[in-house]
């Protein structure tokens, strides 16, 4: 998995061309948010059990991300979303 090419951070840009340059056509990319707020397309990925716990317990880990004023408000979804 890799973010999509249309992410609005230079980061997240730079991962996606590099996940492609790196695993080809075996990258499975995903577009979460955008500026008007959480984007849900394509086929959404199969639950596995745990994985909630374990993205609740990453997402919590972005104390910058969590402060900063525009994605303060997609953190605070997820973390919402992925509750125990």
């Amino acid at each position: 998995f890799a973010p999509s090419p249309m992410a609005s951070h230079p980061e997240h840009v730079a991962v996606a061309v590099a996940a492609v340059e790196v695993f080809g056509n075996r990258v499975r990319q995903y577009h979460t948010y955008d500026s008007g707020g959480k984007v849900r397309t394509g086929n959404p990925i199969p639950h596995e059990p745990g994985w909630a716990e374990r993205k609740r317990v990453a997402l919590s880990c972005y104390a910058t991300q969590i402060a900063h004023p525009r994605a303060r408000r997609f953190f605070v979804d997820d973390l919402a979303e992925y509750a125990p």
